[in-house]
Formats: C-alpha cells, sequence, structure tokens
C-alpha cells in the first residue's frame, strides 16, 4: 500500500469540505471482520463477462481504478478478490478523511494490492497514472460542477479494449430527495452548520408526512438514514452538487464523451430493472417493446418502474461482443454467492410441484425494487440448477447429464439456453471460461479477512 502526496484540484471547495468532515459512506474499519461488502455487477466476474467475453484473467497484469472510492466498500471487495496477485489497484478520493479510512481498512485486512492519491477525477489526465483496464467510479460523477469533463477525463484515462462500471443517480426514483432538498434549502438558516442542518433534517424525518413521496419509496434509504454521523442524511438530502440523469440523457452524455453505453444494470439486478418486459403481462405492449432498439426499451422501462433512483452501466471504447454458451465456458455466481445459495432451496421445491412448460416465480435479491425473477421447468431445469457450483464446465455438465439420463444434446442445449438466459437476465450469474480459477466468493473473502485479524 503506497500514497501520494498530491492535492486534489479545487473544483468545489464545499464538497472538499463536506467529505473532510463526513467521509462517505459511514465505515468503522473496525468491523472489517464482521461486514461483507459486495456488488455483484462491479465484480471481477462482471467485469471479465462483460469486457471481455469472459475469456481474460483478471488476476494476470491487470490495472484498475477506483475513480472516488470513499471509504473504501468497492475497493476491499476488488481487493479481496486479487488478493495474491499482480494486478493494480489504484485507489483516488478528494477527501483525506475518507482515504484514511480506506487506508486503515487495508490494513486492518492486511492487503498490500493498493496505491492511493489524493487527488479529484479532474487531476487524472495530467497524473501520470498510466491507463487502466478497469475504471469503476460510483456515486461521484454527479456530485462535479461538471460531469461532463468528469466523464471526458475517466474516458482518457481507459484503455483501448478496457471496461468502465459507472454509477449515477436516476431522476425519477429521487423525486423524494429532491422534493426535501428544496424544502430544506427554504427552511434553514443561512451560515447554519452541518451538524445543525442535519439536526433540522432528522426533524422532519421523524415524521414524515404520510402524503409524502418519501413515505412510498424511503425504506431504499433507510440504510444511509441510521448511520450515527448523520453523513448519509447529508448526502441525500444537503448536498450542495447533486444532478440525476433519465436514461436518454445517459447516452447522450456517455456519446459526448466518445464512449458507447454497453449495457445498464441493476446493484444486482442486470439489465433486467430496464426491460419493459417485466412489468407488464400484455402480449400487445410487449409486441410493442421488440420493436424498439435497447436504448428505447431501457427508457421505457425506467418510465414504467418509476422509482429506479441509481443507474448502473457500463461503458467502453470499443464494441463489447457478449460472452456466449460454450463447452468450454463456466456460469459463475459474482461474490455474492451466498443470495443466489438462499434461493436455490425454495426454488426447486417449487419447480418440483408445476408441470414442465410453467414459471415459478419469486425474488432471490434481498432488494425490493428488483422484477420477480422467473424461472421456466423444463424436462433438465431442476438438474441443471443442483449441478451449478460455480466451477464445473458447460461442457461437463452436459456430459453428466447425457450419461445419467440418456438424453440427446439437442434437448439439454435446449433447456441449458432457457436455463442460463434466465438466470443472466436476473444479474444472478455470469460466464467464466474454464481455464480461469474462481474468484473468491463473499464467504470465501470473509474466512480470509477473519483468519487474518484472528492473528493480528
Amino acid at each position: 500500500m503506497t500514497a501520494s502526496s498530491t492535492k486534489p484540484q479545487e473544483f468545489s471547495a464545499e464538497v472538499r469540505e463536506h467529505y473532510e468532515e463526513l467521509p462517505y459512506p459511514y465505515c468503522n474499519p473496525e468491523t472489517e471482520s464482521k461486514n461483507f461488502y459486495g456488488l455483484d455487477g462491479m465484480s471481477l466476474d462482471a467485469f471479465n463477462h462483460v469486457g471481455w467475453e469472459g475469456k481474460r484473467d483478471l488476476r494476470k497484469g491487470a490495472r484498475i481504478l477506483l475513480a472516488g472510492c470513499g471509504t473504501g466498500d468497492m475497493m476491499v471487495n476488488l481487493a479481496e478478490q486479487l488478493v495474491d496477485s499482480d494486478t493494480q489497484i489504484v485507489a483516488i478520493d478528494l477527501s483525506t478523511a475518507s482515504l484514511n479510512i480506506a487506508k486503515a481498512r487495508v490494513k486492518k485486512r492486511g492487503l498490500t494490492n493498493v496505491t492511493f492519491h489524493h487527488m479529484s477525477i479532474l487531476d487524472l489526465p495530467k497524473a501520470g497514472l498510466g491507463e487502466f483496464d478497469i475504471i469503476e467510479s460510483s456515486g461521484v460523477l454527479h456530485h462535479l460542477p461538471d460531469p461532463n469533463a468528469g466523464l471526458a477525463a475517466l474516458a482518457s484515462m481507459l484503455k483501448d479494449d478496457g471496461i468502465m462500471g459507472i454509477m449515477v443517480y436516476a431522476q425519477y426514483g429521487r423525486m423524494a430527495i429532491y422534493m426535501i432538498q428544496d424544502m430544506l434549502r427554504k427552511m434553514i438558516p443561512e451560515g447554519a452548520s452541518r451538524p445543525e442542518k442535519i439536526a433540522i433534517a432528522r426533524e422532519f424525518l421523524t415524521l414524515v408526512p404520510h402524503t409524502h413521496w418519501m413515505t412510498f419509496n424511503g425504506g431504499m434509504y433507510i440504510n444511509d438514514l441510521s448511520w450515527p454521523d448523520g453523513s448519509g442524511i447529508y448526502d441525500l438530502f444537503l448536498h450542495s452538487t447533486d444532478r440525476a440523469y433519465t436514461v436518454p440523457q445517459l447516452y447522450e452524455w456517455v456519446e459526448g464523451s466518445g464512449l458507447q453505453l454497453t449495457d445498464m444494470f441493476g446493484p444486482y439486478s442486470n439489465n433486467s430493472l430496464y426491460n419493459p418486459d417485466n412489468y407488464t403481462n400484455s402480449d400487445a405492449l410487449r409486441h410493442i417493446f421488440a420493436s424498439k432498439p435497447p436504448r428505447e426499451r431501457f427508457a421505457i422501462a425506467e418510465l414504467m418502474h418509476g422509482a429506479i433512483n441509481k443507474h448502473y452501466f457500463y461503458a467502453a471504447k470499443m464494441l463489447k461482443k457478449q460472452a456466449q454458451l460454450s463447452d468450454d465456458m463456466v456460469i459463475t455466481f459474482g461474490p455474492m454467492q451466498w443470495l443466489f445459495d438462499k434461493f436455490v432451496p425454495s426454488f426447486l421445491k417449487e419447480l418440483s410441484k408445476v408441470p414442465v412448460g410453467a414459471q415459478v416465480e419469486g425474488m432471490p435479491r434481498a432488494i425490493s425494487d428488483s422484477p420477480l425473477f422467473r424461472m421456466t421447468k423444463t424436462p433438465y431445469s431442476e438438474a441443471l440448477l443442483r449441478m451449478l457450483d460455480g466451477k464445473r464446465s458447460i461442457g461437463s455438465m452436459v456430459a453428466a447429464l447425457m450419461k445419467e439420463d440418456g438424453a440427446s444434446i439437442q434437448t439439454i442445449a435446449r433447456d441449458l439456453n432457457i436455463f442460463y438466459h434466465e438466470l443472466a437476465n436476473a444479474g444472478l450469474v455470469f460466464l467464466r471460461h474454464e481455464s480461469i480459477p474462481p474468484y473468491r466468493t463473499g464467504p470465501e473473502m470473509m474466512q480470509r479477512v477473519r483468519q487474518h485479524v484472528g492473528n493480528i
């Protein structure tokens, strides 16, 4: 672990001072052995799947930039997946207070594969850090006074075949947030300190009128609102620089920086949030959706959902080919395997009750805004679900079924295609080439951390 002595460009003194006083997100480094931080869409399996058709081992010589690492949730997740590799992780942030917490977390975990730099995204083009295979930036660009300049700066750091994972605010799902922001600006006395502002916001939040939009979707913010230092309240309701995007605005923004928007995804749901088919059973409407290009389908879905509050998306300089099912690929889960494992028994039970061709539905993810997951029962869906371990190649799974049941390869291939695409569309699985060893899952990462902390 190393650090630079550079000072960030003063693009917004208020934003810098905000995060110096209230590092974000709230984190106590002493709890590293108790908490797991994961986001499948920003995992190495996801980046490999989207960026390199599942065929690159990102342990070998990759360079990763965390542009605005904050207190380090994404950083520790990726660094844990890359223990004992020669991949370089570079983490930058505007706030020394946030960086100090991130450094403490790395030290607590015994990680040595992260380099820190105190700088803003706008400093990157002149920082001499070189180009990166992966750039991750969550919750940062929308706080810049000029997000266009920020995204252009990131684009200048991306290798030609690299991939970005970005999160920015979504307009429609933050309606309640912006109403409260406007209300507080009208209420808070001029010159009030940050603690005084937080106290006034807390007073309102103790009893939100039942008519307010916050009562309909405030549950998704409950974790932020509970942080003891008030940093979540300040970031949501009192931030000085905050903008949000609709899907069409995202495309315009990304393409204006010379990039292509490769795909949208939710935190744990791939692009199923952006599939309008998930919000209606009408064949007439689905026929209309099918005639639309992806960007228009995504925009329609955003309007149908009505409460997407964050947009996650991948961007790249060049057109990316999709990973394909083949005998030498492995269907894998990402680090949040425990969520996958949690719903498998219930789905197997329900599949056993219905006839072939019927669908079983449920909520495999522990978030409220994901569409229901639907799995179609086929002759081999139950067997495939039991065999799925993130390690066996597709070829070995097919061979085992042929030997066990004597089925034709065509029948199994048909069922496998349905099985995989339903799981993939829900963000539950990715593809990885069989030559690439599995990345650590969440439970495996936590086991390593606990062993290390116990040995300190």
